[in-house]
């Protein structure tokens, strides 16, 4: 009930409302230190209303950084691939409505071998809770098995829009991992864990 209540009011922004908050979170990522000090940065390829971070991908790509996109496997795991300039043109879709790299195309990539300190992870939510920074996602389980496999000290980090704030105290399980850092067009849906320093 909760994750289609906020996947409802996501969908009910006007593609007005939606472009105005996608860029003041792309802009506000960009002035953050993490973002600055990543070499590598793990996006995603936005499906339906998913706030977009495309801006941000580019952004990355122009600046040197190594990007990469997820895809699906059959045992609900992610793998991931290395994207370049140009990068849409080599996704194929996804039965649940997103890009994914094509693999023929993109250089595999484990995310695990890559120096923690400057690995970046942007994490698609449903919900996002500044206060115990949860995130609901689609029930698939999917990030929360990729983010168990990664060094604790990794910075993940929730974008959303407003509408996407919600109290998941009483929701979150064992296997949720919490976010580092949520990023948000609003001041109330903001928030990092004690790990960050700036």
């Amino acid at each position: 009930m909760l994750r289609s209540e906020l996947l409802a009011r996501r969908n009910a922004l006007s593609a007005a409302e939606r472009a105005a908050e996608e860029h003041f979170v792309n802009e506000r990522v960009q002035r953050w230190p993490q973002w600055e000090r990543a070499a590598t940065v793990c996006g995603y390829a936005a499906m339906g209303s998913e706030i977009s971070c495309n801006q941000l991908l580019n952004k990355a790509l122009e600046l040197g950084k190594q990007v990469l996109l997820p895809a699906c496997t059959s045992d609900k795991m992610l793998k991931w691939y290395q994207i370049e300039p140009g990068w849409r043109s080599r996704l194929i879709p996804h039965p649940f409505g997103m890009g994914e790299p094509n693999p023929s195309q993109c250089l595999l990539v484990d995310p695990v071998a890559l120096d923690p300190a400057t690995l970046l992870v942007i994490v698609p939510a449903v919900g996002l809770d500044p206060q115990t920074m949860g995130r609901l996602g689609y029930g698939g389980g999917y990030y929360d098995r990729f983010l168990a496999t990664l060094n604790p000290t990794v910075t993940t980090l929730g974008i959303g829009y407003k509408c996407q704030q919600v109290a998941l105290s009483n929701t979150l399980e064992t296997t949720d991992i919490p976010l580092h850092r949520i990023i948000s067009a609003s001041p109330d849906l903001c928030g990092w864990r004690q790990k960050e320093h700036s």
